[in-house]
């Protein structure tokens, strides 16, 4: 078969089946099936677009929760590296201030050593000058004029003859010099002066017997005085009026010796039971004016 004759044969099978479809398409049957396909395929393709648009978004929102949560993250991230930084920067300025407060602390107990010598060398010069003032010193009456001098002369000879254990500084002079005093007061603690004595009632025969049967009655004196006082104390914090004499005490309205115990006593109570009878009448008194003003 030749070329030419195949060409018109496929071209008479194209032309036949053109017109079979053709056929086919043009009957009613066919057109309702090719509109309820096109129908369908409309509505597919709507549907489709729908679809797409919503995992669009879907999408496009889970894309952004991600992004804010990765950029809170890295917020965090930052924090925490800067927290850690600052908490570094701290233990390395504590180990520079422990550092610093192991060297004061041991210049400090340095110093306290070195105090602790000098005072010990100061207190062995001042027990060798007060051994030495008392030395030459001794027959002398103690007063604090002969104490002074003889400190300021200790002071002045030592430091001429160029003892340094016995030169002592102004402020440690002073210091001697109060000690000194304190026992030039001490030894003039047993002297005392008698006051508003009569002279014509002074046993001049026996003046030491009667000196000391002097003091002992102003001690007795005294002391009996002392717990008048007290007693009186204890008496005005109950609200009693009682005040304080010279070996009596003067309760309600009459003076009463301290010796005469009983009718102390009995003047108290009597007082006493006054005075809570007082409080009680004014009390009553209180409550009926109290229920009157209630009415």
């Amino acid at each position: 078969m030749s070329l030419a004759t195949r060409r018109t044969t496929a071209a008479t099978a194209a032309a036949g089946w053109r017109t079979s479809n053709e056929a086919k398409t043009s009957t009613p049957e066919s057109q309702r099936y090719a509109e309820t396909k096109n129908t369908k395929n409309k509505g597919d393709t709507k549907k489709q677009s729908t679809l797409d648009n919503t995992f669009k978004k879907v999408t496009f929102e889970d894309d952004k929760r991600y992004n804010d949560l990765k950029v809170k993250i890295m917020e965090e991230l930052e924090k925490v590296k800067l927290e850690r930084v600052e908490i570094e920067k701290l233990k390395v300025d504590l180990k520079v201030r422990e550092a610093g407060a192991l060297v004061r602390i041991e210049h400090i107990e340095t110093q306290l050593r070195e105090l602790a010598e000098r005072d010990k060398s100061r207190e062995a010069r001042l027990d060798a000058l007060e051994e030495k003032i008392l030395t030459t010193g001794e027959g002398d009456t103690g007063s604090e004029d002969d104490a002074t001098s003889a400190i300021s002369r200790g002071s002045v000879r030592t430091s001429r003859s160029g003892a340094g254990s016995l030169c002592l500084s102004e402020k440690e002079v002073l210091g001697m010099k109060r000690i000194l005093q304190d026992k030039d007061r001490k030894s003039r603690q047993v002297n005392f002066v008698v006051k508003g004595v009569i002279l014509s009632d002074v046993k001049r025969d026996n003046v030491k017997e009667w000196t000391q049967n002097f003091v002992k009655d102003s001690f007795e004196d005294r002391k009996m005085q002392e717990k008048i006082n007290k007693w009186v104390k204890e008496m005005r914090e109950k609200v009693l009026n009682v005040k304080t004499g010279s070996k009596k005490i003067l309760i309600n309205n009459a003076w009463v010796y301290w010796d005469n115990k009983e009718k102390i006593e009995e003047t108290r109570k009597e007082t006493e039971r006054k005075l809570g009878e007082n409080r009680a009448n004014k009390r009553d008194r209180d409550e009926r004016g109290t229920t009157e003003d209630l009415q």
